[in-house]
């Protein structure tokens, strides 16, 4: 989490400095590529896990960060309510769900390998 206004204002120009870099398509399959990014946390990190499964079912995740409206969500100055999409905060949910049913989130495979994912240079096969 950012902690300090000048973390925002580093935030927005590493941002748009690389703005023009962005895939036209990432807009498709961002929220399936985040979820398989947060699901290899989860398989991969012990302490992920577990602070996952350390929360009670009835606890709502929530990613606030200031002018993010899709990943996060931010409070509104006037009626104190939560506003954005916090996909960020949906999908460290449905992980948590997921871990504790043993079971794997539905990723769709086929989109990622579809739009061609590169790490490094190296094409994904998902």
């Amino acid at each position: 989490m950012l902690s300090a206004p000048s973390d925002y204002a580093a935030k927005r120009y590493k941002k748009s400095k690389h703005k023009k870099k962005i895939r036209k398509d990432y807009t498709t399959f961002r929220h399936q590529w985040m979820l398989w990014c947060v699901w290899q946390k989860c398989l991969g990190s012990k302490s992920c896990r577990s602070h996952l499964l350390s929360m009670p079912d009835e606890t709502m995740i929530v990613e606030v960060v200031k002018n993010d409206p899709i990943w996060a969500a931010e409070e509104d100055a006037q009626t104190g309510c939560l506003c954005g999409a916090n996909a960020v905060g949906k999908i460290l949910t449905y992980c948590r769900q997921c871990l504790k049913e043993a079971a794997q989130p539905a990723i769709d495979t086929a989109l990622l390998n579809h739009v061609g994912v590169y790490i490094l240079g190296e094409r994904v096969q998902f």
